[in-house]
């Protein structure tokens, strides 16, 4: 079994409007994470060559911010969850993969008075 079909079986089983389990907005962002990242970058892969080092690697390749690739391996995770689950595989390699999800650096905070002139200077206020 590819990545790809697992991810049709997750979708058909727990992403479907009548489960309940999980909100809208959850399985909107499912949905989007896998057709938009998962399934075109992993999706012809055999469950069984999927590697810890090979998902880290690619993680962190990815032109996303860590709190988005945080998310991705999370879903990664819950989806080989399913796998196991329903029989499909017997182990989930994406348990051990580590992501991390802090900043690079600290934001800067602006006061209003800063806000204001930026605003002006873009011609919004």
């Amino acid at each position: 079994m590819t990545i790809a079909e697992l991810c049709d079986h997750f979708i058909q089983r727990e992403l479907t409007k009548d489960n309940t389990w999980r909100g809208y907005s959850t399985k909107k962002a499912y949905r989007a994470y896998l057709k938009r990242w998962i399934m075109p970058h992993l999706g012809t892969a055999l469950l069984s060559e999927v590697r810890t080092m090979g998902v880290e690697s690619w993680l962190r390749r990815l032109p996303l911010a860590k709190s988005s690739c945080a998310k991705i391996r999370g879903l990664l995770s819950v989806v080989f969850n399913h796998a196991c689950r329903y029989e499909l595989f017997d182990r989930n390699p994406i348990r051990l993969v580590h992501q991390g999800t802090k900043r690079h650096g600290t934001p800067t905070v602006l006061t209003p008075a800063e806000i204001r002139v930026v605003a002006q200077r873009s011609g919004c206020a």
